[in-house]
């Protein structure tokens, strides 16, 4: 998951900030790797208000990079955006209480707060993340179908995490028959959307479905095909 939220606030840095030579110096330090240079060229930015390095200011301290890592300090950062109702700060908000360890004050309820605010206005990431902690029961009673329900809004969004976890709920023998959630069909479907855009455990899934014939005719060339997918991406 924390893959997942990396690549999410690294691609969210190319949108909504106020045009300008200083944040795009800064961001394409970002991308350079060069992370004091960005902090340098966004600090000011941030302070006059500007949005995307304020946003940005928040990821460095979130994942400490360029600086020390601050979840105070990047929840500072991240809240002056999700007050915007940017839907991104306000999923990166929530993971900042989400992912954190007792030393910065790791809080359930609080990460279910903002993730909510998001997830009601369609953001798939914030989706996501509520579905693993209905799932979890982090912050909330386990709950096997609000898992599911918001595991399926965000995948039908396109969100690949969100594709193998519904699939996985619906696939996994031991889980699935206890939760009475196996669907080995709806499983496929979804191993499979998965499976496209480069997900190697639903590669490597969809090549046992299809050999043992799981919700699927058997089928040992297709097999054959996901297994050899799954092994040139490992």
């Amino acid at each position: 998951m924390k893959i997942i939220a990396t690549l999410i606030l690294v691609a969210a840095l190319s949108f909504g900030s106020q045009a300008s030579a200083d944040y795009a110096e800064g961001y394409d330090a970002f991308h350079r790797g060069d992370y004091e240079t960005a902090l340098k060229e966004w600090r000011p930015l941030a302070e006059q208000g500007d949005s995307g390095a304020q946003y940005g200011l928040g990821i460095l301290y979130h994942k400490g990079l360029g600086v020390r890592q601050n979840y105070r300090e990047a929840r500072r950062w991240y809240r002056m955006v999700a007050e915007l109702g940017d839907l991104r700060a306000l999923t990166s908000l929530g993971t900042t209480y989400y992912d954190a360890d007792e030393s910065w004050q790791r809080d359930y309820k609080e990460a279910m707060k903002w993730y909510l605010v998001a997830a009601e206005q369609d953001h798939a990431v914030a989706q996501y993340y509520l579905g693993i902690m209905y799932l979890k029961g982090e912050g909330v009673p386990e709950d096997d179908d609000e898992a599911m329900k918001w595991f399926r809004v965000a995948a039908e969004q396109g969100l690949v995490d969100a594709q193998f976890s519904l699939a996985y709920m619906q696939y996994d023998g031991d889980y699935g028959v206890q939760a009475g959630l196996l669907d080995y069909e709806d499983a496929l479907k979804w191993f499979r959307r998965a499976a496209e855009q480069g997900h190697t455990g639903a590669q490597v899934i969809l090549s046992d479905m299809y050999d043992f014939g799981q919700g699927v005719p058997v089928d040992h060339k297709r097999s054959h095909m996901w297994a050899n997918i799954s092994a040139v991406k490992r």
